[in-house]
């Protein structure tokens, strides 16, 4: 209600309150009609700007879950390539470490998988927009608690889990990358490693590899699994919110 109405309505209930010519009953039923304009006018104001608001509110939610859905599906894809080559990775050290423990060492395979000693991968998540609702401390318009509570856990948990390993990786395949530099003899030609068989059994780089190859299985791949899982039940939470067919999660 306007101001100007406001005070329009005070005044009538002064005015009647103070009208000499008319009985103190009179004078109490004009203000009490006063006064009920008044609240009514003013409950039914507060009641269209509440409205309003949530329908600002439901517009903004379905806006970033929109957005929210293009980022987690830009994210499954990423773990689902990060857990391929973390797949492959694991297969080439495997292969590594029963070379270490006597098998012979094929040389066509040495060349093939070699690139496991110098190559690693970030899941490199799209964060932004979470970030910046998060920031403006507007979390809170998702309205479903479920559905908003699964949104904060994946970044906050599964995603930043996924990120450290990353980077517990990252510095693993440095260090056996080092090792690797340090020991290799490489052929004049630089494309092969002359002593490939004798470096896989050093004891060092055999404990290295059972390092890698025990960490990727108990722990990398299994939270890259986590992430996929995580994304595809939010993708279809987010269709079932939004009423959209659920057909993008798999």
């Amino acid at each position: 209600m306007a101001e100007n109405e406001i005070v329009k309505h005070v005044e009538a209930a002064y005015k009647a309150l103070n009208n000499p010519g008319k009985n103190w009953l009179h004078k109490l039923k004009e203000v009490l009609i006063e006064i009920g304009i008044i609240v009514f006018a003013v409950s039914l104001s507060i009641y269209f700007h509440n409205w309003s608001d949530s329908l600002h509110e439901r517009k903004e939610e379905r806006e970033f879950l929109l957005g929210m859905k293009t980022d987690i599906q830009a994210d499954l894809e990423n773990a689902r390539g990060d857990s391929d080559f973390y797949a492959t990775q694991l297969y080439r050290l495997l292969y590594f470490e029963r070379v270490s423990i006597g098998q012979p060492l094929n040389t066509d395979s040495m060349a093939v998988y070699q690139g496991v000693f110098f190559s690693n991968t970030n899941l490199e998540p799209h964060i932004s927009r979470y970030e910046g609702l998060k920031g403006s401390g507007k979390l809170g318009i998702i309205e479903n608690p479920d559905l908003r509570n699964n949104i904060i856990n994946l970044h906050e948990e599964a995603i930043k889990h996924a990120e450290i390993l990353d980077g517990y990786y990252t510095d693993f395949a440095n260090r056996i990358g080092t090792f690797v530099e340090e020991h290799a003899v490489l052929s004049p030609d630089y494309k092969s490693v002359l002593n490939a068989q004798e470096l896989l059994r050093i004891s060092q780089m055999r404990f290295l590899m059972v390092y890698g190859t025990s960490f990727l299985s108990r722990n990398v791949i299994a939270s890259d699994d986590t992430c996929i899982a995580r994304c595809q039940r939010l993708i279809s939470q987010i269709n079932k919110e939004l009423n959209l067919p659920d057909s993008t999660a798999h």
